[in-house]
């Protein structure tokens, strides 16, 4: 099973700029994704999905495969399907087909690897029977 972990971060953003690239705990926020997502051993590909040679470079610096995409599929109203379908198309165009992806976005560098494996293991043993995982939270008001 070919299992890919997909990072989208394309360099706009409405409320901060450069958002994926500013850092937490001193390294670049989409950094903590990608190393989570080279921590789990049943993941065939890390790959950052960005509109930035920038974000390319340092991404490939920290391990991960990098696809740069159209402007046009990473605007503001631009859907979480169309830079999908890109890196599978592209992938596919390289003889690398996906079974599954794994969507890691790097506003959530504090998850939790335990919870990844567990979500991850799921996704895998029901790959038949569903087409899709989401992982949610509680927020609870201070």
């Amino acid at each position: 099973m070919n299992i890919v972990a997909i990072i989208p971060a394309r360099k706009g953003s409405k409320g901060i700029k450069n958002k994926n690239i500013i850092l937490y705990k001193r390294k670049p926020l989409f950094y903590h994704s990608i190393k989570s997502a080279l921590k789990l051993k049943k993941i065939n590909k890390v790959l950052v999905t960005t509109d930035s040679k920038k974000y390319k470079s340092l991404a490939e610096s920290f391990g991960a495969e990098v696809i740069l995409r159209p402007e046009k599929i990473s605007r503001d109203n631009s859907l979480e399907k169309e830079f999908l379908v890109h890196a599978y198309n592209h992938l596919k165009k390289k003889k690398y087909i996906v079974d599954l992806f794994i969507l890691l976005r790097p506003t959530c560098p504090d998850r939790d690897i335990k919870d990844l494996r567990k979500a991850l293991n799921i996704s895998i043993k029901n790959f038949q029977n569903y087409s899709s995982l989401r992982s949610v939270q509680k927020l609870h008001n201070p």
